[in-house]
């Protein structure tokens, strides 16, 4: 039912674009996903001054909880309306106009946000109620649905504001008083240029030179013949003509017989607007080709590219569905190296109060060995001795889960475990029985008295919100690094509560959203 949803909305959208004139199209759409990503950037910078001079955290909250849902929706539908326009370009008369717009946008949301419903019962997330109503509309209960979302977004608003006030300095830094780390894209450039057919700073200096052509052209929309973009890129890098010619193909989307059949080697589901990591995709592809007056030419916003150049070193940090073996080796490392830095910095953030006793990485306790002793690594291990209370902390520096089916491999290996291969929690569960059991081993191996007032507390840190464990009912204490280090900042300690992680049930009750009559 809902696929066939999403296909009478893309119909819809097929005519109507079908109908416009292609004149000043594309740069219509450009212009406005230029005017999304300057938003976005606004929001970033001012956050931090608007809480200290005008507003208090939770009313902040409570705007971000309502406005980030829809800049996210329009910016996705947006990106969807410019792949679509540049892979079927409209021959007829039609002006674009705002009432146009709208409607497209309109449409677009709906393709996208019917498809991620759809995915969502496909792997099991969420069980909507649908039925046809009287008026011939598709009903659907999804109070649960806005319940575990609206539970998120009030966490998730929360660590961006966080976030943004704690790294608010790094706008306004001149320079920089430890020395550099080896260099990132140094190390990504023997894989990438076996992964790709060019390296990762090879692909950084062609975006710069193409930000330098673009100044001289537009802040807002750039057009060149393509030629004369390839000659002028040629002349600045020092790169033959069809070296560039090559590259700037691989990075653009051009017009195609078929939207939803691009060929190989790419397949249907790469033209899914709903779906994340899509190679077809005008994050990934950021130049956009056409031919106007028999003139093949190359379109391109300005803060759009260097956002999308952003995006392909975030991928290929760990995100991307690398195709070559050394890309999947670099990937591993750096999975390995974040989460080795992630767990630093948990216990550097308990580190910081002095009469915590803090342990990393704790692979054995005393003389406890074999079947008596650790079973597992404890990443962190905290003793407050005024209070009696050992933590134990399981650290999880996470990809974020964005699409239906990541999230549930996100609820699978977190929660709940398939196949006889346990969960993260359910490793981290025997530890913490473990460390109960032998307590007083454990805390003569720390050098503190025992008492049995000692009680051990456990808690599982991930570096950013996840929806996940709003999605499931778990008494495993899940609490991102930004509300971590804002609980120690203020209180010096964790207010750990009597259950465990807030779920779609014990949201219900708190936090009831306000019925709205459609008409």
């Amino acid at each position: 039912m809902l696929a066939k949803a999403v296909s009478y909305y893309y119909h819809e959208l097929q005519k109507l674009v079908a109908s416009l004139s292609p004149k000043g199209l594309l740069e219509w759409l450009l212009a406005r996903t230029e005017a999304a990503v300057r938003r976005a950037r606004i929001e970033q910078v001012v956050t931090p001054t608007r809480l200290a001079c005008y507003s208090s955290e939770p009313k902040m909250i409570e705007e971000m909880v309502k406005q980030y849902p829809k800049l996210a929706d329009v910016a996705l539908a947006n990106r969807f309306l410019i792949e679509y326009v540049t892979a079927q370009p409209p021959r007829r008369l039609r002006r674009i106009s705002l009432g146009v717009y709208d409607r497209m946008l309109a449409l677009a949301h709906l393709i996208t946000s019917f498809g991620v419903e759809s995915d969502m019962i496909q792997y099991e997330l969420h069980n909507y109620g649908f039925k046809i109503l009287p008026s011939g509309r598709l009903g659907a209960n999804r109070d649960e649905n806005e319940r575990a979302h609206a539970a998120f977004r009030r966490i998730f608003a929360a660590g961006e504001i966080r976030r943004a006030t704690r790294s608010f300095d790094r706008h306004f830094v001149t320079h920089r008083k430890e020395p550099l780390k080896p260099d990132l894209i140094d190390q990504m450039d023997p894989a990438t240029k076996i992964e790709f057919g060019y390296a990762a700073s090879e692909l950084l200096d062609l975006v710069r030179e193409t930000g330098e052509i673009g100044e001289e052209i537009s802040h807002v929309v750039c057009c060149l013949p393509r030629d004369d973009f390839v000659s002028r890129l040629s002349n600045r890098l020092g790169w033959p003509k069809e070296r560039v010619f090559n590259v700037i193909e691989s990075l653009s989307l051009g017009p195609r017989t078929e939207f939803l059949s691009p060929g190989p080697p790419f397949r249907k589901e790469d033209t899914y607007p709903w779906r994340f990591n899509r190679s077809l995709s005008y994050v990934r592809r950021p130049f956009l080709l056409r031919t106007r007056e028999g003139v093949q030419e190359i379109l391109w916003g300005p803060r759009h590219l260097f956002n999308a150049a952003a995006y392909f070193v975030w991928l290929c940090a760990g995100r991307l569905k690398a195709q070559s073996k050394e890309m999947r080796q670099l990937m591993g490392e750096f999975h390995r190296r974040d989460g080795e830095q992630f767990n630093d910095s948990v216990a550097d953030l308990f580190e910081q109060h002095v009469r915590l006793t803090v342990r990393r990485r704790v692979k054995k306790v005393g003389k406890l060995r074999g079947a008596t002793g650790l079973p597992g690594e404890i990443d962190v291990l905290v003793a407050d001795s005024t209070r009696c209370v050992l933590l134990v902390i399981e650290c999880k520096d996470l990809s974020v889960a964005r699409m239906p089916h990541e999230l549930r491999n996100e609820l699978v290996e977190f929660f709940l475990g398939e196949q006889g291969k346990k969960s993260f929690i359910q490793k981290h569960t025997e530890k913490v029985t473990w460390v109960r059991a032998n307590l007083s081993s454990v805390l003569e191996w720390m050098k503190l008295a025992p008492s049995p007032k000692w009680r051990v507390e456990d808690i599982l840190v991930v570096d950013q919100e996840l929806l996940t464990p709003f999605l499931v009912k778990s008494k495993a204490r899940v609490t991102p690094f930004a509300e971590l280090a804002a609980q120690l900042d203020q209180h010096g300690w964790l207010a750990m509560p009597e259950s465990g992680t807030v779920s779609v049930k014990e949201v219900r009750g708190k936090s009831r959203p306000r019925r709205t009559r459609r008409r």
